[in-house]
């Protein structure tokens, strides 16, 4: 009778575990956009529940448990009870208590949940006594890489949903494959993961959707039958490890499918926590990450190879690490071929990392970072040759807040961000990016790509921008920019850029705007209020143009020297100066200085701007003077029209 109570108690509890997992795993995060999600079949009910028990597990708890460890080699009884599962898969309850590990264990059945009891940290799986070897301490379908390839037999365009293969008879309608070839991008091979939705006359495999890349016989282009896992969960669990700069992999996961980490915590590894390689929509969730770190290596989460719509959110990433999240690709095995796509990174907590959020050459992207904390880190986010969004986020005390390299697929995004004392708040080597609407005290921007554009910012604090271009076909714009108090010699210093916009800024209390050797410069409408020293420097520019300026300095408020071309065309008009030094241009023969107002003391604007003001009210009191007037001339004839005894009319 006593047993039968445990029994049932332990039911009620695996049940509410069970409804807490599917609804931490399921329910709250967000929805992929459609045009990342993959079709098919979604989470399946687990048909059974067994309860593995630790060593130091309350006795109460051990009776009802379908597994007793005995704290020494846990390993095995863990690998007994999933061998134990189903095809159909099941959870396994884990009690409060530590189970130490040595060795591998591996998952082949899809459907299966892993839970902890309580919090993390009361449930723990203790690496600390494994070899220290490139070993896979958790590895998970593995065998699900078809042994076969069926070689393209016509080329594969970019955008087409049907291909043409070799024994297409060997695959089926809803059979996932991998279509890559030899083509390599760097030092690795393009490849990505599609769904067969027909087939059409035995040999034209019709995808579910359009291929995202190129793939030709010259490069030997094949497809491999994939065998994916769906519905792997992990919750509650925390993973010890055998310590930094070790060589283990906790996690090893290949072509899973709709899985999950959540509320778990991974502590103390050295290579790579958590390895996902070849998986779709998969998600990271309200986990901590402490001391994940090796020299050279150190992953905490790593999306490998064709992984595409991979979420992490809401996790705490602490203490020490090399790379806290990163996306990358593998060589040299029968698995490779493909780069990560759209990674989603969203409302994190990254401290004291090398490099937090890191894309290896090539990503293809999107890779999405926003609502996120970096703090103390020597880079926060370092994207290179992918789509980029970093918006959002708020970068404190970095070496780098946001550094963007290599071309990007379409425009790179560094937008709605806070940047606090870092040396840098963007670094940008990429073309195509648009960096607006970002806060930017005490850290200064970096630009040497081309076509960027950067609007709508609040620079503060120091020098804002300190960059050089490549000077040819920069096409670089600054518009509607604040600069406040940006002292350190310069406010904004700009080298050797071709096509070169400044329109609509705003200065205030800051050093000067120095270009030097630009051509084909436009400076247009802004406002330089009291500059600190001198307004603006032209060194050595050409072809440039500054029109409808007002530039208030304490010394020169224009400044022209260096020239090596005298006689490059220089149109200065309309412009607003004032300092207690000229307008100085000395060594250019071709300058066009028209219609400007250059008085040391006269600021025109302001005085014509009062005049109208006072013309104004001047213009109002005629107004209610007349009116005034009027009303006490009526007043009179009423008043005389009474004393004489005859109505007013």
């Amino acid at each position: 009778m006593l047993n039968a109570n445990f029994r049932n108690i332990f039911n009620l509890k695996v049940f509410l575990i069970i409804v807490i997992l599917f609804v931490a795993t399921t329910g709250a995060p967000p929805a992929p956009a459609a045009e990342y999600q993959h079709n098919g079949p979604g989470i399946r009910p687990v048909e059974k529940i067994l309860m593995v028990a630790a060593a130091n597990a309350p006795a109460t708890e051990k009776r009802t448990a379908d597994f007793i460890c005995n704290g020494i080699n846990d390993g095995a009884k863990i690998q007994a009870a999933i061998n134990s599962l189903p095809a159909a898969g099941g959870s396994i309850i884990f009690t409060k208590g530590t189970f130490n590990i040595k060795n591998t264990i591996i998952l082949n059945t899809g459907n299966v949940s892993f839970a902890g009891s309580g919090v993390p940290g009361e449930t723990v799986f203790n690496y600390a006594g494994v070899r220290n070897t490139y070993s896979t301490l958790f590895l998970v379908n593995l065998d699900g890489y078809g042994k076969y390839t069926s070689a393209l037999t016509a080329d594969a365009e970019k955008g087409v949903s049907a291909i043409t293969a070799a024994g297409a008879n060997r695959y089926a309608p809803g059979d996932w494959i991998k279509i890559f070839d030899n083509e390599a991008i760097g030092k690795y091979k393009k490849g990505e993961i599609a769904r067969i939705k027909s087939i059409d006359g035995g040999k034209n495999l019709i995808l579910e959707q359009p291929l995202k890349d190129t793939y030709t016989r010259r490069n030997h282009a094949a497809v491999r039958k994939l065998h994916f896992l769906n519905n792997i969960r992990f919750a509650g669990i925390e993973f010890a490890g055998p310590g930094m700069e070790t060589h283990p992999r906790f996690f090893g996961g290949y072509l899973l499918r709709d899985s999950s980490f959540s509320n778990c915590k991974f502590r103390n590894w050295g290579r790579i926590a958590v390895d996902l390689i070849d998986c779709l929509d998969c998600r990271i969730s309200v986990c901590t990450f402490e001391n994940i770190y090796f020299t050279g290596l150190g992953y905490s989460v790593a999306a490998n190879n064709a992984a595409e719509n991979i979420t992490i959110e809401r996790c705490i990433f602490k203490k020490k690490g090399r790379h806290y999240i990163a996306g990358s690709a593998s060589t040299g095995t029968y698995i490779n071929g493909g780069f990560p796509r759209t990674l989603l990174i969203t409302s994190n907590y990254f401290e004291s990392s090398q490099i937090a959020v890191g894309t290896n050459d090539p990503f293809m992207g999107p890779v999405i970072i926003e609502h996120n904390i970096f703090t103390n880190c020597d880079i926060g986010a370092s994207l290179s040759k992918s789509y980029s969004i970093i918006k959002d986020n708020s970068f404190k005390n970095c070496g780098i807040g946001a550094q963007i390299s290599g071309e990007q697929k379409k425009e790179g995004l560094v937008s709605a961000n806070s940047f606090t004392d870092c040396k840098y708040s963007a670094y940008l080597k990429s073309d195509n990016i648009t960096f607006e609407n970002n806060i930017s005290a005490y850290s200064r921007l970096f630009l040497n790509g081309r076509n960027i554009r950067v609007q709508g910012n609040r620079f503060s604090g120091t020098m804002a921008v300190n960059s050089e271009g490549n000077g040819s076909n920069d096409n670089i714009v600054f518009t509607k920019n604040s600069f406040i108090d940006a002292t350190g010699g310069h406010s904004l210093k700009l080298v050797n850029y071709e096509n070169l916009e400044i329109t609509g800024n705003y200065f205030e209390n800051s050093d000067l705007m120095e270009l030097r050797n630009c051509k084909y410069v436009y400076v247009n409408n802004n406002i330089f209020n009291n500059s600190l020293k001198d307004g603006v420097r032209l060194h050595n520019t050409q072809n440039t143009y500054l029109k409808n300026n007002t530039v208030n300095a304490s010394l020169s408020p224009l400044d022209m020297d260096g020239a090596t071309v005298p006689d490059t065309e220089i149109i200065i008009n309309e412009n607003i100066f004032k300092g207690s030094l000229p307008v100085s241009f000395p060594e250019y023969t071709n300058v066009l200085y028209k219609y400007n107002v250059d008085k040391p003391m006269f600021h025109v604007k302001l005085i014509l701007f009062h005049i109208r003001n006072l013309y104004q009210i001047i213009q109002e009191k005629i107004k209610d003077y007349i009116k005034h007037a009027e009303s006490l001339s009526a007043q009179k004839l009423w008043r005389n029209k009474t004393i004489s005894g005859r109505p007013p009319v």
